[in-house]
């Protein structure tokens, strides 16, 4: 067994973190327990023991024998080519409520969809999707809750069309910002089962890199939100 190439090792509180960055499995190790799997990683002839079972099964150990690039890539081409489901990244806007200095996006703020754009949208999901096929969107942007109204009117007429495709689900790249619990029940109606929120670490060093437009601190209002 080996550690996999794309697990991260870091100390917190004097206990150990891994974390898959392929697959997003983590785990919090004692020292003891991390000082075990070391061993076991360095001795063929150990038992493999039901943490170690599930360190595997997370992807955080793996075999010797196993390539993770190419295993990586006949992943990444199974869900790019799966004939069963197809997918679609939308941006309903392209604005959003925070100024964080490394982003890419700021020059194309005043782009949001409109009424006509969303329906054309839907219009363009639907006649793309077969009977036989699972139908996925992922909404982003921007910060996509702020152009809610075409993430309603989309998932609407997407909705009101079921017998073109075979089921639909939704996900959502958002800051968390906005994402009450009224927002977040509004968002499972349309279908939206998963939520990517980004914390870029601790408070002090998240609100010095992701803070409003007007320089005022996220953090408590964002993990307010999804805790």
């Amino acid at each position: 067994m080996k550690l996999s190439q794309y697990t991260i090792v870091e100390e917190v509180d004097n206990e150990i973190l891994l974390y898959n960055s392929v697959y997003s499995a983590i785990v919090l190790l004692t020292q003891s327990e991390f000082h075990d799997l070391q061993s076991f990683i360095n001795n063929d002839n150990l038992e493999k023991t039901e943490l170690f079972s599930y360190l595997e099964n997370q992807n955080i150990i793996v075999s010797d024998e196993i390539d993770e690039e190419a295993r990586l890539v006949s992943v990444a081409n199974e869900k790019r080519y799966n004939p069963s489901q197809v997918t679609f990244t939308i941006a309903p806007t392209m604005n959003c409520n925070f100024s964080c200095f490394y982003c890419y996006e700021q020059g194309f703020r005043q782009h949001t969809m409109t009424t006509e754009t969303a329906k054309k949208t839907a219009e363009f999901i639907l006649k793309n999707v077969l009977p036989h096929q699972s139908l996925k969107v992922i909404w982003y942007g921007g910060e996509p809750l702020m152009g809610l109204n075409s993430i309603k009117a989309i998932s609407e007429i997407i909705m009101k069309n079921e017998k073109k495709y075979k089921n639909f689900n939704a996900e959502i790249v958002s800051n968390g910002y906005l994402l009450t619990e009224k927002v977040a029940q509004l968002l499972k109606s349309y279908h939206v089962n998963y939520a990517q929120i980004t914390l870029d670490g601790d408070q002090i060093n998240h609100d010095s890199r992701r803070c409003l437009t007007n320089g005022k601190g996220t953090f408590a209002r964002i993990l307010q939100n999804i805790v």
